[in-house]
């Protein structure tokens, strides 16, 4: 849905919806709003880092950022974690720091600081950023750590008050000199402050309504919430093959890396394949770009650039800076421009090289050296960090060895990938994301006050649409602070098939912090085949402990399913082997029986407009965005994705001024990602001047859907 206005005003959006019987409507709705305000003002332009790129004539001018009256230099500060390189790790493990954890496995972080880049021919410019490495002592970094995991750092939304840049530091080894951004002093308080650069690219609005648990109301569920990690719709990612200043580069083609990553040329395995299949296609990559870039390419989705840096004596971050900078004078604009993500290919890596690759968290870049680009375990991987997805450890306690987990150790193969994600990384994405398995969760809060016994039947995630009787694919238990468990049935099948560990067996999940919302370290806890069972001692600090069984469990059903109960404070000691509910094979019934009366404030997809007014009738779906700003057609787009026929009958807004402004509002059906440049494809619904009334009444702009 457009919805444009000739007056400065950011929307608070409020759908009216009324769900209307044998209708079958998929809307994509943008909305838009002139936005009077200059957001292209040059703040704090830094002329002591003005550097000229040779290849480009252009200047480049570094703009520090401050935000509260509180100097930094860093716009925001951006976690950075990868793939371990199996091959290097096998021959250097002297390098084990006692702790299980070779180098490369904790995360590093970057500043992220704004340049304004200029063309001196045409002095045409435009704004971009550079990441520079942040340093510190070994015990602040880990409390960066420990800060990123509970959600007090949020990767690419915050930074940190008194950062300061460092130029011309010797790298180790020599050959180079490079700038560092470096912490406050040790023993100084670390005072984490909302980022303070802007978009590059429109922000995928999350509609949702977010109900927080009055039990993690804490210092870390108050802090407001970011969605900038978006788990649904159509990607637009770029591989960049790069060729350093001596001639080195990846033996593969433009041809090869583009069917090795897309599938171009009928390579079958890859994360374009695998992650439409992981969600059930609500996660679509693309090469299929909106803005024209063909003669640009080398192939289908794959651009060349040759950096002015030598791999051989360059560190991980000189490299990634090279690409980058490269890439944007070939495209003529900053990254990520249109691009969900952009992934850089590499002949080797010769300097700090632990790494297979390595990915920006909550971001959009991600680095891969040698032949692991080709891997889709390694592909998934590192996409999945980009979209604030942390590592997953397994039962020993190491860093990547949950292996039911494509963020644990993944699949080192070209020809294998099918395979997904454990019950703690599903949850974040359904709940935490409002995305693919949505719907088909659950959470475990019992009362610690008496004892307590219930029985919960699982499926796995690779029956996620072969589950009539709607059983959850994943389960929260709630462990009275930020650090829950996540339950699920591991069943390795379909989608899931190269599943590396605990095959068919219920897998429990513990997360560090973030309540299974947010980026968050997982450790795998227990693997259960049918009769075993995993004590929780003190569950939620009562003193009594929590047993899970699994009762039964399945394989030969359609779909496998499994049982399992959860005994809290002995509620009953010897309980009977649990009756499973029965299953019923596919073909999916077309109808089901209400669970729940009218009245409840859930409509039913067995109620409408007709039968429960209550529930069903003049429904409002609430969203918000600070976005302002319609040049053309861009402005605020969302997609609204229906389980059942709907109408949106009316758009409500907070707008910032009380003028008198046409206001137009368009829909169309389907999503709106190629269509976001146009008003071709789009049905205008909403044409009039109308009152605009502020920041504190809601402007009602209703209108019939047809």
């Amino acid at each position: 849905m457009k919805v444009s206005s000739s007056s400065s005003s950011p929307f608070f959006l409020l759908a009216v919806l009324t769900f209307l019987s044998g209708l079958d409507l998929s809307l994509g709705l943008r909305g838009a709003v002139i936005d009077s305000s200059n957001n292209d003002n040059i703040d704090n332009i830094d002329n002591n880092n003005v550097s000229s790129s040779s290849s480009s004539s252009q200047i480049r001018r570094r703009r520090l950022g401050t935000e509260t009256g509180v100097p930094t230099a860093c716009a925001s500060v951006i976690a950075v974690a990868g793939t371990f390189d199996p091959e290097y790790h096998r021959t250097h493990r002297s390098l084990q720091d006692g702790t299980g954890d070779l180098p490369g496995e904790k995360e590093d972080f970057v500043c992220e600081v704004e340049v304004e880049v200029t063309d001196e021919a045409t002095n045409d410019s435009y704004v971009t950023s550079e990441y520079i490495d942040l340093t510190g002592t070994e015990s602040q970094l880990d409390l960066l750590r420990r800060s990123l995991n509970d959600g007090e750092l949020i990767s690419a939304e915050t930074t940190i008050a008194g950062l300061e840049i460092v130029e011309d530091v010797p790298v180790e080894g020599g050959g180079e000199t490079v700038a560092q951004a470096v912490l406050p002093a040790e023993g100084e308080e670390l005072v984490f402050l909302p980022a303070s650069r802007r978009r590059y690219r429109h922000r995928k609005l999350a509609l949702e309504e977010e109900e927080i648990d009055e039990e993690e109301i804490d210092e870390t569920s108050r802090r407001k919430r970011r969605k900038l990690a978006s788990y649904i719709g159509t990607k637009e990612v770029l591989v960049v093959k790069v060729i350093d200043s001596g001639g080195l580069q990846h033996p593969d083609s433009p041809r090869a890396i583009s069917d090795n990553i897309f599938g171009t040329y009928g390579d079958s395995e890859q994360m374009t394949s695998q992650f439409a299949a992981c969600s059930f296609g609500q996660f679509q990559i693309t090469n299929d770009y909106s803005r024209n870039i063909d003669d640009k390419l080398s192939d289908v989705g794959v651009m060349t650039v040759t950096i002015n840096r030598s791999l051989t004596n360059s560190g991980r971050g000189a490299v990634y800076s090279a690409a980058r900078t490269a890439t944007e004078t070939k495209l003529g604009y900053a990254l990520p421009g249109n691009f969900d993500h952009v992934m850089f290919v590499l002949e080797d890596c010769y300097q700090d090289c632990g790494w297979a690759a390595y990915a920006y968290i909550n971001a959009w870049g991600s680095v891969y050296k040698k032949n692991y680009y080709r891997y889709p375990g390694v592909q998934l991987h590192e996409i999945g960090h980009n979209l604030n997805l942390a590592h997953s450890g397994g039962l020993d306690g190491s860093t990547y060895t949950d292996h039911t987990c494509l963020m644990g150790n993944p699949l080192y193969q070209d020809d294998v990938g099918e395979m997904c994600f454990n019950p703690a990384k599903n949850f974040q994405i359904a709940e935490g994301g409002n995305a693919w398995y949505s719907g088909n969760v659950d959470v475990y809060n019992p009362s610690t006050a008496q004892p307590s016994f219930t029985t919960k039947t699982f499926v796995g995630i690779a029956d996620y649409q072969n589950n009539p009787q709607n059983h959850p694919v994943t389960m929260k238990i709630e462990s009275g602070g930020s650090s829950d468990y996540f339950m699920g049935f591991n069943r390795a099948t379909g989608v899931n098939i190269d599943n590396d560990e605990a095959d068919d067996e219920v897998t429990i999940v513990q997360v560090n912090g973030s309540n299974g919302l947010d980026y968050s370290q997982s450790y795998l806890r227990a693997t259960l085949r049918q009769g075993e069972t995993y004590r929780i001692s003190n569950y939620k600090g009562s003193g009594k402990n929590l047993l899970i069984t699994a009762e039964t469990i399945n394989i030969n059903a359609n779909p496998g399913f499994a049982v399992v109960s959860l005994n809290f404070d002995n509620a009953n000691v010897n309980p009977p082997t649990p009756q499973p509910t029965p299953l019923r094979p596919t073909p999916l019934p077309t109808t089901s029986a209400p669970t729940r009366a009218c009245g409840n404030d859930v409509c039913l997809a067995s109620e409408n407009d007709v039968i429960c007014p209550a529930d069903c009738a003049d429904v409002e779906l609430r969203t918000w965005s600070n976005d302002v700003g319609a040049r053309a057609a861009e402005g605020i787009m969302f997609t609204v994705q229906a389980k059942r026929p709907l109408a949106i009958t009316g758009i409500s807004s907070f707008t910032q001024t009380t003028d008198n402004a046409l206001t137009q509002i368009y829909t169309r059906p389907g999503g709106y990602i190629l269509y976001a440049d146009s008003e071709n494809g789009w049905d205008l619904v909403f044409d009039d001047t109308i009152q605009h009334n502020g920041n504190s009444v809601l402007t009602e702009m209703p209108f019939a859907n047809n």
